[in-house]
């Protein structure tokens, strides 16, 4: 998955933000992260975005920011987090 639907924005400090999206189509129920850092402006949630080269393109490619690192899966950690009941 390159792209998908925002659903979530958190501030992780040092000027990096992480938008979370799922999937469209038949990827609807995946939900992958990216990291953006110092953005001029954050898109909105429910915007759809893609990220490819050391870019996020969002709202029509009019709004790119900055990407830092690979996208990544978060599911395992949340699931492992919830059963040792954190």
């Amino acid at each position: 998955m390159v792209g998908g639907k925002i659903v979530s924005i958190g501030y992780m400090g040092d000027g990096i933000f992480k938008l979370t999206c799922v999937g469209t189509g038949c990827e609807a129920r995946d939900k992958i992260s990216v990291n953006v850092k110092n953005p001029v402006r954050l898109p909105e949630i429910g915007s759809e975005c893609w990220w490819q080269s050391g870019k996020v393109y969002c709202e029509g490619d009019t709004l790119i920011l900055d990407k830092i690192g690979n996208s990544h899966n978060h599911g395992p950690r949340i699931r492992a987090a919830k059963e040792a009941g954190k």
